[in-house]
């Protein structure tokens, strides 16, 4: 079963795919020698597809489908995206993200801020900035393909003031290492939020 099996199981993702399951189990998963992310339209409920780890640039991670959607994470967060309906071409940070900010000591975390200037293809949008506020939701246990993970859930609510725009995303974070393990992530007005899992971990 090689990496050409494997990426093609992410063609339901943006065909005909339902339900909320993903192609592979837990030992298909494990027993293939690729990190692999999780990707879903529409948030926890929606179709899912596997996407594998093609390249490393530094602390950015990039995820591509066999459909060609490539999806780039820094620290779980999506900073880049081609093959979406809206792509996200690029993201600069003001201030610190939000596992900076989070350690064990600081689980209560509230009330604290984040700008992003993102700019966004197709089209000749200007770049606008992106508001989030942190809160914590508390500590969650989630399950993966099956394997149970301790977690604590963190709430996002993001602001476009030039989009008119508002959402909530939601971060599962690990306790110790602040690794997110899943995300639903709003991208932009106009798609539905995407939802990220780690389903092998890069070595």
């Amino acid at each position: 079963m090689g990496s050409v099996g494997l990426m093609s199981d992410t063609l339901a993702l943006v065909g005909k795919g339902k339900g909320k399951g993903y192609p592979r189990t837990r030992d298909e998963v494990t027993a293939l020698p690729y990190a692999q992310l999780g990707l879903g339209r529409g948030g926890l409920e929606g179709p899912r597809g596997i996407l594998v780890l093609a390249d490393v640039l530094g602390e950015e991670l990039v995820w591509i489908s066999g459909n060609r959607v490539h999806i780039v994470t820094l620290r779980g967060r999506v900073v880049r995206t081609t093959g979406l309906h809206s792509d996200f071409a690029g993201t600069s940070f003001r201030g610190e993200d939000l596992w900076d900010l989070t350690d064990p000591a600081r689980a209560a975390l509230s009330a604290t801020s984040l700008e992003r200037i993102v700019r966004i293809e197709p089209g000749q949008a200007p770049a606008v900035k992106m508001s989030s506020l942190f809160a914590a939701d508390g500590e969650e246990r989630i399950e993966i393909l099956g394997e149970a993970i301790d977690t604590i859930r963190y709430r996002e609510e993001i602001d476009v003031p030039e989009w008119r725009w508002k959402a909530v995303n939601q971060w599962w974070l690990d306790p110790r290492t602040r690794m997110a393990w899943r995300s639903v992530q709003h991208l932009t007005p106009d798609q539905p939020p995407l939802l990220l899992e780690i389903l092998k971990r890069p070595a």
